[in-house]
């Protein structure tokens, strides 16, 4: 009886460690933040600054408007964009980075990359690079060197898929605007005002914090706050031509706003350039 309970509590036991791993493996494969499977971005550098990122075009039905727009204000921005969709719409490829932003890969057909093999990825991602080199008319400098994986589901095999694709960078996010459930535009304005609330706060938090070591007089380090990555969708990687009105006067609403709290909007090669030159 006693070795029958032990073999009993044993099992009990064991069962329970594989759930809590696959707990913790399901949370590393789909929390934005978590680097368990390899380093991310999905932060910016310090709190002044909002990176905002937009996947799944380019889209006719959208990008050029949204580009206009991000122009109007000032506002660089990095675009994941779909393979398939970069070769349909070369001319929008072009737009993008003559006009200053970041290009990101975002594979070539948008699958799930959670389960998928190593060498299946870095065919994706592969792909994606030369679907978005046939529309630039600059050279191989502007092509990704970051990618952001479809729904933000990874794996442990991602990483050696992206560096055998030749590129050098995760790029996640810390806040979603859920803009690809719902397509109200008063529900997105409000959904980016809860963004423009925390990241003043992390602003506000730091600049007092830089205020009292001043006064202090102290020489130890500062820390940095971080500021948000914003994820939106310029297209929808089901087809293009998706409807985003939403989008645009989510944006119109908040880019003023945000422009004259004193923020700076900043890009991948913003973010990730000095990181790695820090690592070197």
């Amino acid at each position: 009886m006693a070795l029958m309970n032990a073999t009993n509590g044993w099992s009990i036991f064991l069962s329970a460690a594989a759930a809590a791993g696959a707990g913790v493996a399901a949370w590393a494969a789909v929390y934005p933040t978590s680097e368990i499977f390899g380093p991310a971005v999905h932060h910016t550098l310090d709190a002044s600054t909002i990176a905002l990122t937009f996947d799944d075009g380019p889209n006719p039905a959208c990008t050029p408007q949204l580009l206009t727009l991000l122009e109007r204000y000032g506002a660089s921005a990095t675009f994941f964009l779909v393979g398939r969709f970069a070769r349909a719409c070369p001319e929008l490829v072009r737009e993008i980075s003559d006009r200053g932003h970041t290009l990101g890969n975002h594979t070539e057909t948008h699958p799930n990359l959670a389960w998928m093999p190593a060498w299946r990825i870095a065919e994706e991602l592969q792909a994606c690079q030369d679907s978005i080199f046939r529309g630039l008319r600059c050279g191989p400098e502007a092509v990704p060197f970051c990618m952001r994986p479809p729904f933000g589901y990874r794996g442990p095999q991602l990483w050696s898929a992206v560096r055998s694709a030749g590129l050098s960078s995760v790029t996640m996010w810390s806040l979603g605007s859920y803009d690809w459930r719902h397509h109200s535009a008063p529900r997105l304005i409000e959904r980016l005002g809860a963004v423009s609330k925390r990241s003043g706060a992390n602003l506000k938090s730091a600049t007092e914090g830089q205020r009292r070591d001043a006064t202090a007089g102290s020489n130890e380090p500062k820390e940095k706050r971080g500021g948000e990555i914003v994820l939106l969708h310029d297209g929808n990687f089901r087809q293009q031509g998706a409807q985003r009105e939403h989008l645009l006067a989510g944006l119109e609403h908040w880019l003023p706003r945000w422009r004259d709290a004193g923020f700076e909007f900043v890009t991948m090669s913003q973010l990730i350039e000095p990181r790695q030159s820090a690592r070197s």
